[in-house]
């Protein structure tokens, strides 16, 4: 960034960027003076911020951690018509902490003592952002707290407005009236969405069903109590509608941890059967031994052989509009048997599709050869349920 531009973001920032109407209204409030002088200090911080983060990139260049071109260092700045966009994530440690190796972090390994740095913990670095929401119930049990952020402080037709980031993909905004510095009448005005992530969706989904359970939200500043409001009560249809996007967006965020995949967000309706093929896919990422149905299960097999195994190699499937993979798979019972076999035409050497079938109230188990090791049949006996809440084929 040039000089020339920090100096063009103080002058727009500062007192340009005041409009007649909106929310930025409230910055005719102060005379210009007045906010040319709260500018020098926040410019001058702003110019020290990045005038030291150019300092550290050079030292991680000059210790070859980084590596930069010469022209980008001796190139003029110069700035285009459109807005350079990139993301990324920061990790946060202990004081004193050893930096890991970039490498270790591109890879997906971290020290436990290292976490990533949220959205919530980077406002709440300013102390007065810092709020805690506590969701209760009719009796007074906590149902759920989360440390939030203020995001946004402003004012609309003599009442004051808030909007706080809640489980970090949450934006909240209320509304109160102040009467002899006295909060009155809070209110929820509105929930908004800010999830892009099958993680912040899942976290979305949680805070959604706590706020179902709950009869109040409360809002403390500094340990104390600093407004409160009823919540709604919600009917047991939402309520289970938001159980089953839990569960959808549990297991998708399981199958990402463990195969180090981000999976496209969660969009689009589905049915019970997607839910089914999920969750079995998902348990055997985990190394369940799982039920695969009561078949008949077709399977290809050399001319006049019964297999043991039915081996499903590692395909993908869709729930919604988003897609998840699933392993190879192994597929047996102690008692299954072929029922029927069908020479495939113009298959040199021959091949038979074969449909094998179990004893009637039984089930194929399933297994992910590559996460789960099974000895024998002995193995196959102690399945792992679904588990799937409001299921129905």
């Amino acid at each position: 960034m040039s000089d020339t531009q920090l100096a063009a973001a103080w002058l727009y920032g500062d007192v340009v960027h005041v409009d007649t109407r909106g929310h930025k209204s409230e910055g005719q409030l102060f005379p210009v003076k007045e906010r040319y002088s709260a500018a020098v200090t926040y410019f001058a911080h702003a110019a020290l911020l990045s005038l030291l983060t150019m300092d550290l990139v050079l030292a991680l260049h000059e210790l070859g951690v980084i590596e930069l071109s010469h022209e980008s260092l001796e190139a003029d700045v110069i700035v285009g018509q459109f807005e350079l966009v990139d993301e990324g994530v920061a990790y946060i440690g202990p004081i004193g902490s050893t930096m890991p190796e970039l490498d270790t972090i591109v890879n997906g390994t971290v020290p436990d003592e290292f976490h990533q740095l949220s959205v919530t913990e980077l406002l709440r670095q300013n102390s007065s952002n810092e709020v805690q929401v506590l969701l209760t119930a009719g009796d007074g049990s906590i149902v759920s707290e989360y440390e939030a952020a203020v995001t946004r402080r402003g004012s609309q037709e003599g009442r004051l407005l808030w909007e706080c980031l809640v489980a970090g993909a949450v934006t909240i905004q209320v509304s109160f009236g102040v009467q002899a510095d006295r909060i009155e009448d809070a209110k929820l005005e509105s929930i908004t969405s800010g999830a892009t992530t099958n993680r912040l969706k899942l976290a979305e989904a949680l805070l959604g069903r706590e706020m179902e359970a709950s009869d109040r939200m409360s809002f403390y500043v500094n340990g104390q109590l600093f407004f409160s409001m009823d919540l709604p009560q919600v009917p047991e249809e939402e309520t289970a509608f938001t159980d089953i996007s839990i569960d959808t967006l549990y297991d998708l965020v399981v199958i990402e941890n463990i195969t180090h995949r981000a999976l496209a967000p969660l969009t689009g309706s589905y049915r019970s059967h997607d839910r089914g093929l999920l969750r079995r896919a998902r348990l055997l990422w985990e190394g369940e031994v799982v039920p695969f149905g009561t078949g008949p299960l077709r399977a290809e097999s050399p001319a006049g052989v019964v297999p043991k195994v039915v081996i499903a190699p590692a395909h993908n499937l869709q729930i919604g509009d988003s897609e998840f993979p699933v392993p190879e798979t192994c597929i047996r019972h102690s008692q299954m048997s072929a029922e029927s076999a069908t020479a495939i035409p113009d298959r040199d050497p021959p091949v038979d599709t074969i449909e094998m079938v179990v004893p009637s109230g039984e089930v194929f188990a399933a297994w992910a050869p590559g996460v789960r090791e099974v000895r024998g049949d002995q193995d196959l006996t102690d399945l792992t349920p679904w588990g799937l809440s409001h299921f129905d084929l």
